[in-house]
C-alpha cells in the first residue's frame, strides 16, 4: 500500500512524459505570461497574453489528460473541495454567457481585456492541473521558482521605463506599466508575488547561511524588495494596500500555528515597516507619491469617489432587473450597462468605464448571486486548505493564504486582467494542491481517448490565438497605406469576428480612400464594414455615431438619423452621441431640435452637474 492507502500504480512510460510535459507548460506560462508582448500590435498586450494563455492551456489540458488516462495520477483531484467548487463556478458562468446580453462576446471576452469564459475557463484548467500535479513537493517549489521568475523582467522593465529607457513607445498606450501594459496590473501581479518571495526569504533564512544559501538568501530578500520598490512606483494605491495586507498576513502566519498575539502582530508590522522603508529608499519620490496619493480620497474627481458612484450605480442596475440579479448579465456586459447609468456617465463623460473596479460586484454583474456564492465557495474550500496545511507544518501554506489576502484586498478596487486573472486560479489551485485527496483504486487506462485529447489540444491551438493574430494583423494595418490598411483590417476581423473595433477600423479607412480618391467601390465597403461593426456591438454607441458621420457626410439624412435615435438609445448619457444628433437636426434645418441637442451634449461634458 502506498500513501493515502492507495495501491501502487505500474510506472506507465508515456503517463511519466505527459506529466513531465504537463509541468513544463505550466512553468512557461508562469514565466512567459507576464513578459509576453507584442510591441508591432495595435493592443500590443492583453490580446497577446489572451492568446498564450487560451493556446497553452489547450495543451496543458491535452497533455494532463494523456497523464491522468495513462494511470499515471493517484490523485483524485475530482473529489478536491477547491476543485469542485471551481468547476461549479465555471459551469454557473456559462449559463450565464448563455443568457447574455451578447453570449458572443461573454464567450470569448473583449479585443482590450481578453477575458470572457474562455479565459475563466482557461484558468480553471490550471487550477485542476495544479491541484493534481503539484502534489509533489519538488514540482510545487519548482512552480514557485518559476513565478518568481516570471516578475524579474516586468520588475526591471518599469524600473527602466521610470529611468525613461524605453525602446518602445507606448504614448498612445497610457502610463508605463511595464509588461503588464498598466501600473494597475503590474502592481497587482506583484501583490500576489511578493508572499512568496517572503517565503523563499524565510525559507533561505531557516537554513545555514554559509555559502551559496547566504547568496540565496541575499537574491530572494533583494527580488522582494525590487518588488515593493515597483509597487510604490507605480502610485496605485489599491496594490499598495494588497501588498500591506499580503505582507502583514504572512508575517502573522508564518510565526507559528497559535494564535497570533501581540507579539506576533508587532513582528508583522516591524518587517513590513523594514521593508517599505527600504523600498521607498530604493523607489525615491516616485514612492512617497504613492502614498501621498492616500491624501485626495474622497475628493470630486478623484477616482475613489467615481469608484463609490460605479458601485452605486452597478447595484442599482442589478435590483432594476431581478431576473439579473441571479444570473448576471453575462461577462464582459459592463460597458452596455453604464452607458445606461447617468451618474457614472456624468462623473467620467469620456471615459469607458468596463469594470465596476471590485471583483465581487463585477462578478455579480457578470454571473449573478450564484456567481458570487460559487466564487465565495471557492475562496473558502482556498483558504481552508492553505490554512490546514499550515497548521500541519507546511510553510508554503502561509503564502498562499497572504497572496489571496494581499489580492483580494487589491481587486476590492480593480479588476482582473489575463495575467493576474490565471493567477488567482493558480493560487487556488496550490491551495487545493496542499491537501489533495487520494484515490481509492487503480485508474483505468485509455490511450485511445488519450490520443483523442492530444489531436484536440492541437487543432484548439490556432483557434485560441486568434486574439494576438487578429492584434498583429492590425498593427501591420496601421502601418499601411488607407486601402492596404483597411484590407488588413478586415483579414484581422476573420480571425475575430466578435471584435467591433476591427470592422470599424477598415471602414475608417475606406471612407480615407473614398473620399481622396472619389471611388464608389470604396465607398460601398466603408458603409459595409461600419454596418458589420455595428452588428457586432448593438448594444454599444460608437458603432452608431460612426454610422451616423458617414450617412451625415453623405447627405443621407433619414439614415443619419436613424442611427442618431439608435445611439441616443444605447448611449443616452454620452455627449459625443448628442453632438453627432446636433449635427443631424442642424443638416436637416432643424435649428431648435439642434440646439436642444447640443445644449444636452454640453451639460453632459461637465462631471460637477451632477444629477
Amino acid at each position: 500500500m502506498s500513501e493515502g492507502g492507495v495501491h501502487a500504480l505500474p510506472s506507465v512510460v508515456p503517463g511519466v512524459v505527459a506529466g513531465n510535459i504537463s509541468e513544463a507548460i505550466l512553468l512557461l506560462l508562469l514565466v512567459l505570461l507576464p513578459v509576453a508582448i507584442n510591441p508591432l500590435g495595435v493592443l500590443a498586450i492583453e490580446p497577446l497574453k489572451a492568446s498564450l494563455l487560451r493556446s497553452g492551456t489547450a495543451l496543458l489540458a491535452a497533455s494532463w489528460l494523456v497523464y491522468r488516462l495513462t494511470g499515471a495520477s493517484r490523485v483524485d483531484v475530482g473529489a478536491n473541495p477547491v476543485v469542485r467548487a471551481a468547476l461549479a463556478l465555471t459551469a454557473l458562468a456559462a449559463l450565464s454567457t448563455a443568457f447574455s446580453l451578447d453570449p458572443r462576446l461573454s464567450f470569448f471576452g473583449s479585443f482590450d481585456r481578453g477575458m470572457g469564459w474562455l479565459s475563466l475557463a482557461a484558468g480553471v484548467v490550471v487550477l485542476v492541473v495544479v491541484a493534481d500535479l503539484l502534489v509533489d513537493d519538488t514540482r510545487r517549489e519548482r512552480a514557485v521558482t518559476a513565478l518568481m521568475v516570471g516578475a524579474i523582467i516586468p520588475c526591471a522593465y518599469f524600473l527602466l521605463q521610470n529611468f525613461g529607457i524605453d525602446p518602445i513607445n507606448w504614448s498612445a498606450r497610457g502610463a508605463p506599466g511595464s509588461s503588464l501594459g498598466s501600473p494597475t496590473f503590474l502592481g497587482g501581479y506583484l501583490v500576489m508575488v511578493a508572499p512568496f518571495a517572503a517565503y523563499r526569504v524565510v525559507v533561505a533564512a531557516r537554513g545555514n547561511l554559509a555559502g551559496w544559501r547566504s547568496l540565496m538568501y541575499a537574491g530572494w530578500l533583494a527580488l522582494l524588495l525590487v518588488i515593493c520598490a515597483v509597487v510604490l512606483l507605480t502610485t496605485i494605491r489599491a496594490p499598495l494596500l494588497g501588498l500591506v495586507a499580503g505582507l502583514i498576513a504572512f508575517g502573522v502566519l508564518v510565526r507559528g500555528v497559535r494564535r497570533p498575539g501581540r507579539t506576533e502582530l508587532v513582528a508583522g508590522l516591524a518587517s513590513l515597516l523594514v521593508i517599505t522603508a527600504l523600498g521607498v529608499a530604493t523607489a525615491g519620490s516616485g514612492g512617497l507619491r504613492g502614498f501621498q496619493r492616500f491624501l485626495t480620497i474622497g475628493g470630486t474627481l478623484d477616482s475613489s469617489s467615481q469608484r463609490l458612484t460605479v458601485w452605486q450605480d452597478s447595484l442599482g442596475a442589478l435590483v432594476a432587473d431581478p431576473p439579473r440579479l441571479l444570473v448576471g448579465f453575462g461577462d464582459e456586459m459592463q460597458p452596455a450597462i453604464f452607458e445606461h447609468r447617468e451618474a457614472t456617465m456624468r462623473r467620467t463623460p469620456i471615459e469607458l468605464w468596463d469594470r465596476a473596479h471590485n471583483l465581487f460586484l463585477d462578478t455579480w454583474l457578470m454571473r449573478g448571486a450564484v456567481g458570487v456564492f460559487a466564487l465565495l465557495a471557492v475562496l473558502l474550500f482556498g483558504f481552508r486548505a492553505a490554512l490546514t496545511a499550515r497548521t500541519q507544518g507546511l510553510l508554503l501554506g502561509s503564502a498562499v493564504a497572504a497572496a489571496l489576502v494581499g489580492h483580494l484586498v487589491e481587486v476590492d478596487f480593480a479588476f482582473h486582467s489575463v495575467v493576474t486573472g490565471v493567477l488567482f486560479w493558480l493560487l487556488l489551485g496550490l491551495a487545493a494542491s496542499l491537501a489533495p485527496r487520494w484515490s481509492r483504486g487503480v485508474t483505468h487506462r485509455n490511450l485511445p481517448l488519450a490520443g483523442a485529447a492530444l489531436l484536440a489540444g492541437a487543432l484548439l491551438v490556432p483557434v485560441m490565438s486568434a486574439p494576438g493574430i487578429a492584434d498583429a494583423i492590425y498593427g501591420a494595418a496601421r502601418r499601411s497605406n488607407f486601402a492596404a490598411g483597411a484590407r488588413l483590417e478586415e483579414q484581422a476581423a476573420t480571425w475575430a469576428p466578435w471584435v467591433e473595433e476591427l470592422p470599424r477600423a477598415a471602414g475608417l479607412d475606406w471612407q480615407q480612400v473614398a473620399t481622396r480618391l472619389n471611388d464608389r467601390l470604396a465607398a460601398a465597403r466603408a458603409e459595409q464594414d461600419l454596418l458589420t461593426a455595428a452588428q457586432i456591438a448593438p448594444l454599444m454607441p460608437v458603432p452608431q455615431v460612426r454610422l451616423t458621420r458617414l450617412y451625415l457626410a453623405r447627405g443621407q439624412f433619414d439614415q443619419a438619423e436613424a442611427a442618431c435615435e439608435r445611439a441616443i438609445a444605447n448611449g443616452p448619457y454620452r455627449s459625443a452621441v448628442w453632438d453627432a444628433c446636433a449635427d443631424v437636426s442642424a443638416g436637416q434645418g432643424r435649428a431648435d431640435e439642434a440646439a436642444a441637442r447640443k445644449a444636452r451634449a454640453d451639460e453632459l461634458r461637465h462631471p460637477d452637474d451632477l444629477p
